[in-house]
């Protein structure tokens, strides 16, 4: 099993602000697991994601 990542951790992959991946959660943009009151975020569901994201804005210069 993958260790799972804070919002902290994964803020910081991403370059994004924690802020940004508490707005990305709330509407639900972003894949996490809610383990009772923690947000954690699977690490090769956030790598699908990006890859995702990449692939749908292909044209785009703005992914978020």
């Amino acid at each position: 099993m993958n260790e799972l990542l804070t919002r902290a951790q994964v803020a910081e992959k991403t370059k994004l602000g924690v802020r940004t991946i508490d707005n990305l959660v709330a509407t639900k943009a972003i894949p996490f697991i809610k383990i009772r009151r923690s947000v954690r975020f699977c690490p090769i569901q956030l790598e699908e994601w990006v890859k995702d994201l990449n692939n749908n804005n292909n044209s785009r210069n703005e992914v978020l």
